[in-house]
């Protein structure tokens, strides 16, 4: 929050002037400004100014071209490493052509005519450029963290290391300090890590007893029908782990899956078994395993 005493304190020490996202990184800052730092990088990769009346925005070092990767002006600063886009609008509104033709490469000049403005001049502002709202989203966020180079996450970096003996010295529960461990290296079982490692997820084929479900899933179809976003979120499931089939089997022969589904409804939070099977369907799966798998 701006008006909270964190904030007002950070900025007394380390961006008095401007704002955070032109702050810089001090090697002897704490722990807490660096750790923002580290998301600042992020940040920075994902966000673009959205043009109004440009006064803002600078041309040659902001992100404002609707251009993949960079999103800044490519052209030699001719008008000035500090002049603003404001200087590139006509007076009588959209852009000045003949400047723009002047000063920038016909790349950059194709690229700045996509950006409509109108006759109306309205106030600069900064979008998410990784999210079609362009606001930001924690999994947008975890993707652009993610194409960075190196990863935030990596060990070599001395910050993480330092990050990682303050986290195991806190006086916390163990399993909090674990559970942060297995979540930074990917280690809690999610579909989509399951299928990055092609870990717990051996060769396999989903067997349903829902004989319209399996034809509306095969099909693709009935996507916007009363059950379309279930049929749409069993889609991106199926897509995340892989080139997995799913089969239509009696419900006699798929009792195990029968038991599970009821047990799931009694359920009010997630529960993985990654090398084990609930107590309740024991039985039903050992009279499903071949006798050569049983263990006496």
């Amino acid at each position: 929050m701006p008006e909270s005493l964190a904030t007002k304190v950070l900025r007394g020490c380390y961006f008095r002037e401007g704002n955070f996202l032109n702050a810089s990184k001090i090697s002897s800052a704490s722990f807490v400004w660096n750790s923002l730092m580290w998301g600042k990088d992020v940040l920075d990769a994902g966000l673009r100014w959205r043009v109004g009346g440009g006064s803002s925005i600078h041309i040659y070092k902001d992100r404002w071209v609707p251009r993949p990767s960079t999103f800044k002006i490519l052209s030699p600063p001719s008008l000035g490493d500090d002049a603003t886009v404001d200087k590139l609008i006509s007076p009588l509104g959209g852009w000045n052509c003949h400047l723009l033709k002047q000063h920038f490469s016909l790349d950059d000049y194709r690229a700045v005519l996509q950006i409509s403005i109108g006759s109306y001049t309205g106030v600069d502002s900064v979008l998410w450029q990784n999210d079609q709202s362009g606001r930001y989203t924690v999994k947008s966020g975890y993707r652009v963290s993610w194409s960075l180079s190196p990863h935030p996450s990596s060990s070599n970096s001395s910050l993480v290391v330092s990050w990682w003996i303050r986290l195991w010295g806190l006086a916390i529960p163990l399993k909090i300090k674990i559970f942060v461990w297995k979540a930074c290296h990917d280690w809690i079982p999610t579909m989509a890590n399951l299928a990055r490692r092609d870990a717990g997820m051996l060769p396999c084929v989903l067997e349903s007893d829902a004989a319209v479900v399996v034809k509306w899933i095969k099909e693709g179809s009935h996507l916007d029908s009363l059950s379309g976003l279930i049929l749409v979120e069993i889609l991106g499931l199926l897509s995340s782990m892989g080139d997995v089939p799913i089969n239509f089997v009696p419900r006699l022969a798929n009792q195990a899956a029968h038991c599970l589904a009821k047990y799931a409804l009694t359920c009010s939070v997630d529960k993985f078994w990654m090398e084990d099977f609930p107590p309740s369907v024991g039985r039903m799966v050992e009279a499903d395993t071949p006798m050569q798998f049983l263990r006496f």
